[in-house]
């Protein structure tokens, strides 16, 4: 069956591949599989550059959709060419294939500016595919969205908008690297009360921050905070190897809820349901059934708590 990309990508996409510092296009067993793997995608126009100044030139002149940086396990200089990529065509989407490089690795890159970093020791046609419409797509709604639609003004959280654009890369890299998606629903109890208490103190949004503020001290740099709803958070959690390592994230989110905050000079405690669900494979390609999981084990979760109905938690005012 062959292989296609979606409609938003451009129908003759020019796709530069860059070799990585130092090499030539045609001496990397990378290029050669990546164009390999490329050439089976209809509507593919492939360039080569055996360096980043041949790359410049020919953005200078124009003609290119799309970059892609092969081989980029290859050389230190990898992450600073990405860097130099990511600046001079600001508009283009920006793909590394980066082999087999560890987690760390890959997350240099996306800090560097590329949209996706794929791995593995061969380029699957499926993943490019997928993966080139989502760092057209990707690329497209940093343009077009104002950024009150990515991050909240109130609270500078990702919005549910991001949240869906991160888990799409995150959901092509763990089928990559066989790993688990989790995904962990915050819900914080009573919360109606607990904002109408908040009116004079500055309102809810402050206590928000604290409360997503803590969440992030028990993440890693890869893992997304988001805001739902008003009292309810999201975290997307990328690269879990097994799911000991969500229960344990979820043990560090609560041991750090547990603690009073502060609103002014008033001590408040809270109390928060939590619901997770885990993907892997082709179950990674439906968030919205994910998100439905998780907030079904958050409902058990208060319900074995005897919070199906909203009750005031104890000692929620210091």
């Amino acid at each position: 069956m062959a292989v296609t990309i979606d409609q938003s990508f451009p129908a003759r996409a020019r796709v530069l591949v860059v070799a990585p510092p130092g090499r030539r296009a045609a001496d990397t067993e990378g290029s050669a599989l990546l164009t390999e793997s490329l050439s089976g995608l209809p509507g593919l126009e492939l360039q080569h550059a055996d360096s980043f100044e041949e790359a410049a030139q020919r953005l200078e002149h124009g003609g290119v959709d799309v970059l892609l940086l092969s081989d980029a396990e290859v050389g230190s200089g990898a992450l600073a060419t990405v860097r130099r990529l990511s600046r001079l065509a600001a508009d283009l989407p920006l793909l590394v294939w980066a082999g087999e490089a560890d987690r760390n690795r890959r997350i240099s890159f996306v800090r560097a500016g590329a949209q996706e970093v794929l791995t593995g020791s061969r380029p699957d046609s499926d993943d490019l595919a997928e993966a080139l419409a989502l760092a057209w797509n990707r690329k497209a709604w940093q343009r077009d969205l104002a950024p009150s639609q990515l991050y909240e003004p109130s609270t500078g959280l990702p919005t549910r908008t991001l949240l869906f654009d991160r888990w799409a890369l995150a959901a092509i890299r763990a089928r990559q690297a066989g790993t688990w998606i989790a995904v962990i629903d915050v819900d914080i109890d009573d919360f109606d009360r607990i904002s109408q208490l908040l009116r004079k103190r500055g309102g809810e949004e402050p206590l928000v921050r604290q409360v997503a503020q803590r969440i992030a001290t028990a993440l890693r740099a890869t893992d997304t905070v988001a805001r739902l709803d008003r009292h309810e958070l999201l975290i997307l959690l990328e690269d879990t190897t097994s799911l000991e390592d969500a229960e344990h994230c979820v043990e560090k989110i609560q041991r750090a809820i547990s603690e009073r905050f502060l609103i002014g000079d008033e001590p408040l405690f809270l109390q928060v349901s939590i619901g997770v669900a885990f993907a892997r494979g082709q179950e990674t390609r439906d968030l919205e059934d994910l998100l439905r999981r998780s907030q079904l084990a958050k409902l058990r979760h208060r319900a074995q708590r005897g919070l199906d109905q909203p009750k005031r938690p104890p000692n929620a005012w210091g």
